[in-house]
């Protein structure tokens, strides 16, 4: 199954009775706290946090989207009938097949619905969640960041953590060797240059 967004694929897990909704958690430890416990149960369901403390409804954590078999064949398009080797050999062929699509340039879209420049941005405004009693601070985990080398155009998105230190700074942890790290030490000084973006996901540790 092919999912346009976000929404479409929780959608889905409310219809198929895998997706829990909880009102009014803490980001102090609290939704840390419910997303382990749920990634330890059989049932394991993903867990989707609203009307989060000091934060208004609509600003949500989506936690354990990906962390049972059936979750992880949906958005991977595999079949829940295969077994995990006839999945493996299944998503291999795949990969020989692969036909990326040309991407259509647009002036407008729905990622585009909160936008905030300069002055105007606030990281404080969304919910960053303490996940740990002994983590240095707040964390948005498991990131789509997109980072591009300023001397070759070369675009990547990687998977890292950012920690909030800021109403507009946060500190990425990105391991040694990853292509974000190549990017980061080919700029050096021009650090101040680089421009990410990124979506926050977390399957289940920070």
């Amino acid at each position: 199954m092919i999912f346009n967004d976000l929404r479409q694929y929780l959608a889905t897990l409310t219809e198929l009775g895998q997706l829990k909704t909880i009102d009014g958690a803490s980001c102090d430890l609290e939704i840390g706290a419910i997303t382990e416990l749920a990634s330890f149960r059989k049932s394991c369901p993903a867990v989707l946090f609203d009307s989060i403390k000091g934060h208004p409804k609509g600003f949500r954590v989506l936690t354990n989207f990906l962390s049972n078999r059936l979750r992880e064949r949906l958005v991977f398009g595999v079949s829940n009938d295969l077994t995990d080797p006839e999945a493996v050999l299944y998503w291999k062929g795949r990969l020989k097949n692969y036909d990326p699509i040309k991407p259509v340039e647009v002036k407008d879209g729905p990622i585009k619905e909160n936008v905030f420049q300069d002055s105007a941005v606030d990281l404080t405004k969304l919910p960053w969640p303490k996940w740990h009693e002994r983590d240095g601070g707040p964390y948005i985990c498991a990131t789509s960041s997109v980072t591009r080398d300023l001397e070759s155009g070369y675009i990547n998105v990687g998977s890292y953590r950012f920690m909030l230190l800021g109403k507009n700074k946060i500190v990425a942890h990105i391991g040694s060797g990853h292509h974000g790290d190549v990017i980061r030490k080919n700029i050096g000084p021009r650090a101040s240059l680089v421009r990410s973006r990124f979506v926050s996901v977390k399957s289940r540790r920070c």
